[in-house]
């Protein structure tokens, strides 16, 4: 375990907190820069209209297959399929 801490100590300097208390929290957020860490810097989230047409496609198909509306075996698992893939797509590129 001594190990462990040492190692611990050398990858981090001494004023980086390696325990999340509010208090420690508040100096590792302002030792990033602009005091947000990197993770919270990436958005790769899909834009709201993009969540509405794969939330409609994924509906559709839902609805499609517990018989709750009646359409053609084509346009339920193309619905299936067009809504993850434009997902997916949108989290790759961004502004989607």
């Amino acid at each position: 375990m001594a190990f462990a801490a040492r190692s611990l100590q050398t990858l981090f300097p001494s004023n980086f907190p390696l325990s999340a208390s509010p208090k420690t929290l508040n100096v590792v957020c302002a030792a990033m820069p602009h005091g947000v860490s990197t993770m919270a810097k990436r958005t790769n989230a899909p834009k709201f209209i993009t969540w509405i047409v794969s939330l409609i496609l994924f509906i559709v198909a839902i609805a499609a297959h517990f018989a709750v509306i009646h359409v053609s075996a084509d346009i339920a698992s193309w619905s299936w399929i067009i809504g993850y893939a434009l997902l997916l797509v949108a989290v790759q590129v961004r502004g989607l």
